[in-house]
């Protein structure tokens, strides 16, 4: 491939992104109308019953960008609002896929070149496999269903702070899947040391031990079972994605007696680890949180609500996929420690927890009260009875009743009739 072509097939991706990018508009609107993986696949396949009377659809409206700038305000096939961002999105996708093409698909096709090429990636240490065009355009196909699954779950977290199953759950299946059938679509191996830094172990471990540790920079295995090690860096990915959060979820519990972590952020996680291997999930727990804090800090002024996690998971999933060649040097370097990193992990999490529960005996010897009980009776005033009747007695046509509603609550507080009539 030259660079010619290269520049051709990257504008191709453009456009296809971005009409890929209008099905995941309508991902983002549909799959958070209802609970359940299958029930949720189905609703982005069903369709919408026109609601009210609108203009005739045109061609052009099934357009990505112009068509759905054209329809901003009401779609003229449901009714439903199409949001301002629905373009941006759209350009967003086609952006990320023909950057990461740009990045992984070199010109001349060498997959030493590619940007995901390091000393202990497949193009250098596989045995079996000699990786070539199709391997990189297959890792670029399997890495573009990872995007897809990050944008989707980023903006409905960012709307409904939750994340469906139908975000994660079929690409967590294509990531082992995809791993196990390949065989060298991982960027880093599962294990790799330098046995130099194993000496370290004899502050934890007998000497003995520490010396039999020792061996090659990496399994031998990995070289004559290609497929089992796809399976088990993808699995082990899993585990200590997923793990990782969990073992916040749980601290932030026992300690703070409420949710640290929505479960949400677990499945994504473990979804990530399929792709990303569990080195690099480590990295994105630690790069998430300055992402997070930068966000905050920018928006303070503008914005003081709660913000949801999982689109700052994304976005140090998607800085470590692009920027590889500017980490690897850094997770060579950490990793290389070999089993003083889980002990490292076992370390950290014992200290936030005594750091978390620190904190809040302070505050009870302070005398400060941070639990929360419910009392029936002292909780309900005659206050809350009024504000609770006048919200029971609503315009759906004025202010923020006019956001999502349900037809069945509609038609539950005997309305459909007149929303119908008013273009509702």
């Amino acid at each position: 491939m030259t660079l010619e072509a290269k520049y051709v097939i990257t504008g191709i991706i453009f456009v296809l992104g971005v009409f890929v990018g209008r099905f995941l508009n309508r991902c983002i609107i549909r799959i958070p109308e209802t609970v359940g993986l299958t029930k949720e696949l189905k609703q982005i396949f069903l369709k919408s019953p026109r609601q009210g009377y609108y203009p005739p659809t045109r061609w052009y409206h099934r357009l990505p960008v112009v068509g759905t700038m054209s329809m901003l305000g009401r779609s003229p096939y449901s009714g439903r609002r199409v949001l301002k961002r629905e373009p941006f999105i759209e350009l967003l996708n086609g952006a990320l896929l023909a950057w990461l093409f740009w990045l992984e698909v070199p010109v001349g096709l060498d997959p030493k070149a590619s940007s995901l090429s390091w000393i202990l990636g497949p193009e250098w240490i596989t045995g079996v496999f000699q990786p070539d065009g199709a391997f990189l355009v297959l890792r670029y196909l399997y890495h573009v269903v990872l995007v897809e699954a990050l944008v989707v779950g980023t903006f409905i977290d960012f709307d409904h702070y939750l994340l469906p199953d139908a975000t994660t759950l079929p690409a967590m299946l294509v990531g082992v899947v995809g791993a196990t059938i390949a065989g060298c679509f991982w960027i880093v191996p599962i294990w790799f040391q330098n046995s130099q830094l194993l000496d370290l172990l004899v502050l934890f471990f007998p000497e003995e031990l520490v010396q039999s540790l020792k061996g090659p920079p990496f399994p031998p295995w990995i070289t004559l079972h290609p497929h089992l090690h796809g399976f088990l860096n993808s699995l082990v990915g899993l585990i200590v994605g997923s793990g990782m959060i969990w073992v916040i979820r749980f601290i932030g519990f026992v300690t703070l007696k409420k949710e640290a972590m929505g479960f949400g952020d677990v499945i994504l996680m473990a979804m990530v680890g399929t792709f990303m291997g569990w080195q690099n999930c480590v990295v994105i727990f630690f790069l998430a949180p300055l992402f997070a804090l930068i966000s905050v800090i920018l928006t303070f002024a503008f914005f003081r609500r709660a913000i949801p996690y999982g689109p700052y998971l994304s976005l140090a999933t998607l800085a470590v996929l692009y920027g590889w060649p500017m980490m690897q040097e850094s997770v060579f370097h950490f990793f290389a420690h070999g089993l003083l990193i889980p002990i490292l992990g076992l370390i950290m999490a014992a200290l936030m927890f005594a750091l978390l529960y620190m904190m809040q005996l302070l505050k009870r010897l302070a005398g400060i009260d941070d639990t929360w009980e419910f009392d029936a009776q002292a909780a309900w005033s005659s206050g809350d009875h009024l504000a609770h009747y006048a919200g029971e007695n609503i315009d759906l046509q004025q202010g923020q009743w006019r956001k999502a509603q349900h037809p069945l609550t509609v038609a539950g507080r005997g309305q459909q009739f007149q929303q119908t009539w008013r273009g509702r």
